[in-house]
C-alpha cells in the first residue's frame, strides 16, 4: 500500500514538474493569448486578434530571415529563426521585425516578454514553435 501511494505521489509530481517544462503547456500560457495557433475563421475572430496568429509569424520570420541571412540549408534557417525569436521576445524593436508595415498597423508592436517568461520557458518553447509552426516544404 505504502509502495502504491509512493509510486502515485511520484507519478503525480512528475506530471506536475513535466508541465511546467512542456514547450506546449509554456506557449498556451504565455504565447496563445496574443498569438492565435491559425488563421481566423470569420471576421469577429480577425478583430479579436491581439497579434498575428503564430503561422503569419513564422511565415515572415522563415521568408525574411532566408532572404536576408541566406542560411546555407534548412538546419542553419532553423537556428537561426530560434536565435532571433529568443533576442526579439525580450527585446522586440520595430527596426529588427521581418513583418509587413501592414501588420504593424494592426496590431502595433510587440512588448518585451521579461518577466513575463523567463529564458529557460522561452529555450523550451521557442525550438517547439519552430518545428510545429514554420512553413513546410512542399
Amino acid at each position: 500500500m505504502i509502495r502504491n501511494l509512493s509510486v502515485f505521489l511520484f507519478l503525480i509530481s512528475f506530471s506536475l514538474a513535466n508541465n511546467l517544462t512542456n514547450p506546449q503547456i509554456i506557449y498556451q500560457k504565455k504565447c496563445q493569448m496574443c498569438h492565435a495557433l491559425d488563421y481566423p475563421d470569420n471576421i469577429e475572430e480577425k478583430k479579436a486578434q491581439v497579434g498575428p496568429n503564430i503561422l503569419m509569424v513564422m511565415k515572415n520570420l522563415n521568408i525574411g530571415i532566408e532572404a536576408v541571412e541566406e542560411p546555407k540549408n534548412k538546419e542553419e534557417l532553423r537556428e537561426l529563426v530560434i536565435e532571433f525569436i529568443n533576442d526579439y521576445i525580450f527585446e522586440p524593436t520595430p527596426q529588427k521585425s521581418y513583418c509587413e508595415e501592414v501588420i504593424f498597423k494592426h496590431f502595433d508592436y510587440m512588448p518585451s516578454l521579461k518577466g513575463f517568461i523567463s529564458k529557460k520557458e522561452a529555450q523550451i518553447v521557442v525550438p517547439w514553435v519552430y518545428d510545429n509552426f514554420s512553413p513546410k516544404e512542399e
